[in-house]
C-alpha cells in the first residue's frame, strides 16, 4: 500500500514541506541579522565544518553525502547544501544529509563533468563556516533502448491503493520519474545490472523543490534496493519482482499485471 503521503488528503502536506524548503533556505542564509539580534551577535567564536566528500576527485553515481559542523548540534541553525553556489537543500536536524537522513546524492541528474560540491552551515548566532569540494560526475547509466521513454498505466482505484487514473512513468538516464493524477509523484534511482533486469534503488533528490522528488512509497525515506524482471509484450511493458524489498509496497504497484506500461514516447 502506498503511503499516505501521497494520498490527497496529504497533497497539502506535501506542497507545504516542498515549499517550506525555500522558506527554511531563506531563514538560513538570508535571516541572519535576525538570527543574530534574536541570539546575541556578540560571540564570534569560530569553528569548522567538514563534508563526506572531502578529499573525492571523482564521484560515484551514489554517495552519503553529509556535512560534519565541529559546533554543538543545539547552535546550528541550518546546513545548507549547494552545487555550483545553487542550493539544492538544507537539513535542520542531525544526521545533516543531503535528501535526508539515510538518503543519498545520486549524481546522475547533473550534467558530466566537473561541480563544486557545498556544504555552509548557518549557527542560531549568525555565524557560518563552509567546505567546498571540486569533483567530477560521470553520466547516470542509459537504460536499454526498448524500455527509454515515457509509458502509461491505468491504475484502478481499490482502498488504500495509489490514486487511480492513467499514470506516467519516464524513463532516461537521469533514473525513473512517476506521476500520478493528482499532480505529485516519486523519482527512483535506477541501474541495469544485466539484460532484461533493473535495479530500483532509493528514492532520487534532484533538488528542483518540486513534488516528484524523493520515494513516495517510503514517505521519502530511503528505501531498500530491489531487482525486476521486464519484458515487453504485445499488450505492453511488464514487470516482475526478482529480488530484494517490497520497497514499501512499490513493489505490489509495479507489478500489477491488470493494466500493463503502454509506451506513450
Amino acid at each position: 500500500m502506498r503511503q499516505m503521503r501521497r494520498t490527497r488528503d496529504s497533497s497539502s502536506a506535501l506542497r507545504f514541506r516542498r515549499s517550506g524548503f525555500s522558506f527554511v533556505a531563506a531563514v538560513a542564509l538570508g535571516g541572519l541579522a535576525v538570527a543574530s539580534s534574536a541570539f546575541g551577535a556578540g560571540n564570534h567564536t569560530s569553528f569548522v565544518v567538514r563534508s563526506t566528500l572531502d578529499g573525492k576527485k571523482v564521484l560515484p553515481h551514489r554517495i552519503v553525502w553529509t556535512a560534519e559542523p565541529q559546533v554543538a548540534h543545539s547552535h546550528v541553525l541550518a546546513v545548507n547544501f549547494l552545487i555550483d553556489g545553487k542550493q539544492y537543500w538544507v537539513a535542520n536536524a542531525m544526521p545533516y544529509s543531503y535528501g535526508g537522513g539515510g538518503n543519498y546524492l545520486i549524481t546522475s541528474f547533473l550534467k558530466p563533468g566537473l561541480h563544486t560540491f557545498t556544504v555552509k552551515v548557518v549557527t542560531k548566532t549568525g555565524q557560518q563556516a563552509s567546505d567546498s569540494v571540486k569533483a567530477k560526475v560521470r553520466a547516470g547509466p542509459p537504460p536499454p533502448a526498448k524500455l527509454a521513454g515515457t509509458w502509461k498505466a491505468f491504475y484502478p482505484h481499490t482502498q488504500g491503493s495509489p490514486p487511480a487514473g492513467d499514470w506516467r512513468l519516464t524513463i532516461n538516464s537521469v533514473g525513473w520519474r512517476f506521476k500520478d493524477t493528482l499532480g505529485l509523484g516519486d523519482s527512483f534511482d535506477v541501474t541495469y545490472p544485466s539484460p532484461g533486469l533493473v535495479r530500483v534503488g532509493t528514492g532520487l533528490e534532484t533538488g528542483r523543490g518540486d513534488s516528484y522528488d524523493g520515494n513516495g512509497w517510503c514517505n521519502d525515506k530511503p528505501g531498500e534496493p530491489a531487482r525486476y524482471r521486464w519484458t515487453i509484450h504485445s499488450t505492453g511493458l511488464l514487470f516482475t519482482w526478482v529480488s530484494g524489498s517490497h520497497q514499501c509496497g512499490f513493489a505490489n504497484f509495479l507489478t500489477q499485471h491488470t493494466h500493463p506500461w503502454k509506451r506513450v514516447s
